[in-house]
């Protein structure tokens, strides 16, 4: 995942198993790649998405990595609720702001 101006870009996508989820087929311009420790990545991707939704898991722990700082996305929400990532400019006093809240 990269960022564009106020969007997010997805570049690459990994799977650990074959399963729900994995596309059945490639889009023109993307590979498939094995990855040595299991699972496989489909890079190639080159999709603007405005905002993320994720399902907060009851038997996988997401955690989401920004900065120095790793905040598993349970202690947001509760299991089965979801959690919406959009991107938005803020100004110097508005992150000070919230950097202390």
């Amino acid at each position: 995942m990269s960022i564009a101006g106020d969007k997010f870009v997805l570049i690459a996508v990994e799977f650990e198993t074959f399963g729900a989820g994995l596309p059945e087929s490639l889009e023109p311009g993307q590979t498939l790649i094995h990855l040595e420790a299991g699972g496989m990545r489909i890079d190639g991707f080159a999709r603007e998405i405005s905002d993320l939704r994720y399902l907060i898991g009851h038997m996988t722990q997401h955690i989401l990595y920004i900065a120095d700082e790793s905040i598993p996305l349970d202690t947001l929400d509760q299991a089965g609720q979801s959690v919406r990532f959009i991107l938005r400019e803020l100004n110097l006093w508005k992150r000070l702001y919230f950097r202390g809240t």
